[in-house]
């Protein structure tokens, strides 16, 4: 498995994460703003593009959900969020 070795790991096995710190409220909104655009984006992508679409507008509303209710916005989530744009943006632009 990919984890046993520490590989694909962001840190040593057993270690303790550290709680993602809480955001400014201005930082939180420019996120779940950016969410919005995201979550626009996916609707307008093509029909064949329905699997990538659903998975990835249930991703970005838990991910909107997360930084409303916590205030937190990770790193991974900021990574994340960027990930499905670009792809979405493929997907639009008939790359895929």
């Amino acid at each position: 498995m990919i984890g046993d070795k520490g590989y694909g790991t962001s840190a040593p096995k057993g270690a303790k994460k550290k709680p993602a710190a809480k955001v400014s409220d201005f930082e939180r909104g420019r996120f779940v703003a950016r969410c919005g655009a995201v979550l626009e984006l996916l609707q307008e992508l093509p029909e064949r593009a329905e699997d990538f679409a659903d998975s990835s507008t249930s991703t970005v509303l838990g991910m909107m959900e997360t930084a409303e209710t916590r205030s937190v916005v990770s790193p991974k989530m900021r990574r994340a969020l960027a990930n499905i744009e670009r792809g979405a943006e493929r997907w639009k632009a008939g790359e895929r």
